[in-house]
């Protein structure tokens, strides 16, 4: 009796994992067969938004003609975010800082695709064009004498080639300094008063100082141009990679 029992519950079970199999089989088969489709659509979208990066990039013959004319050699690390501007003046040494940056998305493009009656697209039109700045790049300028160790530091934010000063201090250690985000930097050390908040004449004359070393409107509209251009050549090569990639499995 016991042993006839235990024959049926082992038919069982055996009956019960051969289900088992069978839904896991049935299971993988749909599994890859969904994944083989998205993949098919993820590689084309891919294909398709490189192929019209790459027909609509064009590199800026200005960009050199600006580094020759102010003296600057420029440091872009093909797969780094990061780009430097390096020149002597006197026995000063001038190093500009900047990153790569995505292109604003203009308020029209998060409602796209919503139907919109004459009157609210006029009120967005005259929004747009009372206008929030159309460009702007932070940047940050060290300002090294020869031969000594500490260096000025200027945190600088530009908007359509206005450039504004946040905080100016003197630092002991640039490599340092230049490996914390500018958040990190006002927890390691006093970045210095807000600019804003200086007397009118200090400010006036730290302007007129900075310009000096070529801290000026030409190179705000120069770092705001290169730091979009930077990202679309990353972006570009991110598809690449990404397509390449799917490419493989």
């Amino acid at each position: 009796m016991i042993s006839r029992v235990f024959a049926r519950f082992g038919t069982s079970l055996r009956l019960s994992r051969g289900l088992v199999r069978t839904n896991v089989r049935a299971f993988s088969s749909g599994g890859e067969l969904q994944v083989a489709k998205a993949k098919s659509k993820l590689s084309k979208a891919l294909l398709k938004e490189l192929k019209f990066e790459q027909e609509n990039f064009q590199r800026d013959e200005t960009v050199q003609k600006y580094l020759k004319e102010n003296g600057y050699t420029m440091v872009d690390r093909e797969d780094f975010h990061e780009i430097e501007l390096r020149k002597r003046v006197g026995d000063m040494n001038v190093l500009v800082v900047f990153q790569a940056r995505p292109p604003q998305l203009d308020e029209g493009q998060e409602g796209e695709g919503q139907e919109q009656n004459p009157e609210q697209q006029q009120g967005e039109q005259e929004q747009d064009q009372e206008g929030q700045p159309g460009d702007y790049a932070d940047f940050t300028v060290y300002l090294r004498r020869e031969g000594e160790k500490n260096s000025l530091v200027v945190e600088c934010t530009s908007f359509d080639s206005e450039i504004n000063v946040n905080y100016i201090n003197v630092i002991p250690d640039v490599e340092a300094h230049r490996k914390l985000s500018r958040f990190d930097r006002s927890q390691a050390y006093y970045p210095g008063p807000e600019f804003n908040s200086l007397d009118e004449r200090v400010q006036t004359s730290f302007i007129e100082y900075i310009r000096g070393y070529g801290i000026n409107e030409e190179l705000a509209v120069f770092v705001e141009h290169v730091s979009l251009e930077k990202e679309q050549r990353l972006y570009m090569k991110w598809l690449e990679a990404t397509s390449e990639f799917l490419g493989k499995e």
